[in-house]
């Protein structure tokens, strides 16, 4: 691929480090791969961002925030069956960084947390729908701006808090 940023893009990667020296001026040298060097600077979606002897950083132009807001109209993969082929397809210029509480909206909000049914959020106090995004993420559909709040429920917590409480009854 030379989409290798848009790839990253959904996990948070900002910045690629192509190091072949394990410390800037000592230590074992890596070995130079012509391919690697040559995979990375044919991609279109990454930049040099600073460039030494030993090392090259990349910036990842495609790079969206773990908690951001894409604009209305933007193309987010939800429950794709091929998420690699989404997120390389997928753009979201624009993607705002969003926290709890935040104003936001409209758009899809991605909450960069592992897809998970227990995550749920409210848009001004009312529910919004959660499904996956990108094979591994959570997003909210946001029909209007308005405070945003974001929470988890994970259903064996009130079993465990008893069987801890027991454990130490018993103890």
């Amino acid at each position: 691929t030379v989409r290798l940023g848009h790839l990253l893009a959904p996990i948070g990667v900002r910045y690629i480090a192509f190091v072949r020296r394990a410390m800037p001026e000592a230590g074992p040298r890596g070995r130079r791969d012509p391919a690697l060097a040559t995979g990375l600077a044919a991609q279109l979606d990454l930049a040099v961002s600073r460039a030494e002897g030993n090392a090259i950083v990349y910036e990842n132009e495609a790079w969206i925030p773990l908690r951001a807001v894409a604009p209305e109209g933007s193309e987010v993969p939800l429950d794709s069956a091929d998420p690699l082929a989404a997120a390389q397809a997928s753009s979201l210029a624009g993607a705002t960084p969003v926290a709890e509480g935040d104003t936001a909206g409209p758009g899809t909000l991605l909450w960069g947390e592992s897809a998970d049914a227990g995550w749920s959020a409210t848009l001004d106090g009312a529910a919004t729908n959660r499904r996956d995004a990108y094979g591994w993420t959570n997003a909210f559909e946001l029909d209007d701006r308005g405070e945003i709040d974001v929470s988890f429920s994970w259903r064996a917590y009130p079993i465990l808090a008893w069987a801890q409480l027991v454990l130490w009854a018993l103890a």
